[in-house]
Parts: C-alpha cells; sequence; structure tokens
C-alpha cells in the first residue's frame, strides 16, 4: 500500500512510499515525486533508505526516538557525519 497524503495544496506527504514496490513503480514514483519537487511542491518524504532520501531532499532531518539529532543538506550531514560508516564482517565458524 502507497501511503500518500496532501494536507494543502503543494504539499506532499509521502510515508515510506517504496516498500514493497517493484523496481519500475519505485523509478515512476522518483520522477513523480522529482516533478512535483521541482514545480515548487514541498515533499516531506520519510525514508530509511539513504539512497532515496539523497537523491529526492533539499534537506534531510535525522531523527531518533521522536527526537531531530541532524539536519541540514545531505553535503551538510555527509560532512558533519561522515560519508560512510566502518563495516565490520566476522566470520562464523563452524
Amino acid at each position: 500500500m502507497l501511503n500518500v497524503g496532501r494536507l494543502v495544496k503543494n504539499v506532499l506527504l509521502l510515508d515510506e512510499p517504496t516498500v514493497g514496490v517493484d523496481p519500475q513503480s519505485r523509478a515512476k514514483l522518483f520522477d513523480l515525486v522529482e516533478a512535483e519537487r521541482d514545480a515548487g511542491a514541498c515533499v516531506v518524504y520519510n525514508t530509511h533508505c539513504m539512497e532515496e532520501a539523497e537523491r529526492l531532499c533539499d534537506s534531510l532531518a535525522i531523527i531518533d526516538h521522536g527526537k531531530i539529532v541532524a539536519h541540514g543538506s545531505v553535503a551538510e550531514l555527509k560532512a558533519q557525519l561522515g560519508a560512510s560508516l566502518p563495516l565490520r564482517v566476522r566470520s562464523v565458524s563452524d
């Protein structure tokens, strides 16, 4: 189910809109969101997928336990928090 809402003209609310969506529909959704944004709409896009946020958002807010813990542009957040996190791989032996 796609969670989309419009409260007022030029405001688009999307809550995890790509969960369970096939790749073609995901691409079309991105095109739609970009068109709305480029037309001047305020898009509020809730996602756990940073790839989506980086592509679609001009500014981000990271929320933890209901509180904004960081906000800014993608570039600002990367500079503030780091572009990547270390990945630790551990093998499990029999």
